[in-house]
């Protein structure tokens, strides 16, 4: 997390980017609200950025393990898209925030298998004329598996908003939300509402193909 400022004026940067996406693998954890000033942000970027259209936020629930939301003030918030996660075996991974306010799980790995993805590149250090390797990310080299948590799941689902938002440019933030809540998997053994909520999973696991589908046509 960080403070107000520092988290306002990062928010403000992308922006200024253009970003259409802003994922975030980070949360305050804290059991307070968020201010006044961090709602009112986060509901601009949602309604009114990126030409009216909307900027979509994504969050990690958190990897606490609770049954609630209450230490992820900013997964939360109506304005932003809480994302928890699913282990190898596609069930909600013990670690994985949840319920009301959840919007939907993704693959964020568990201890003995993680999810792959690019990593931060090593850079060599010398000294006394030696070069020393030095590991800037999870693992030696430029790629890792052992990323793991929400926050591996998040990036998921911001990974498939943006295929959706290619397949139909036309959509607002608040239509690409539904679209992957709407096209989620009900997962085998979890029980769903009327609604289509489950309170373990949100309305389920995300799923691209049939996200990109219903894009298409929406």
């Amino acid at each position: 997390g960080g403070n107000v400022s520092s988290i306002i004026l990062a928010h403000q940067k992308a922006i200024e980017l253009g970003a259409q996406i802003i994922n975030n693998s980070w949360g305050s954890s804290a059991s307070t609200d968020l201010t006044q000033m961090e709602k009112d942000l986060y509901k601009e970027i949602y309604e009114e950025s990126n030409n009216g259209k909307g900027i979509l936020v994504v969050f990690a629930s958190g990897n606490s393990g609770a049954s609630n939301l209450d230490y992820a003030p900013e997964a939360r918030d109506p304005s932003t898209m809480s994302v928890g996660a699913t282990d190898s075996s596609d069930r909600r991974a013990g670690y994985s925030n949840y319920g009301a306010g959840l919007d939907l799980v993704a693959p964020g790995g568990n201890s003995s298998i993680g999810i792959v993805t690019t990593d931060r590149t090593d850079i060599k250090i010398k000294n006394a004329n030696k070069a020393k390797l030095r590991i800037l990310g999870y693992a030696e080299g430029d790629t890792t598996e052992t990323f793991t948590g929400t926050s591996a799941a998040a990036p998921v689902v911001s990974g498939v908003a943006a295929l959706v938002w290619a397949a139909n440019p036309n959509l607002t933030a608040r239509q690409v939300r539904e679209i992957l809540n709407n096209s989620a998997k009900k997962l085998d053994s979890y029980q769903f509402d009327a609604d289509g909520l489950n309170a373990e999973l949100g309305h389920g696991r995300v799923d691209a193909k049939a996200a990109v589908d219903m894009a298409l046509t929406y």
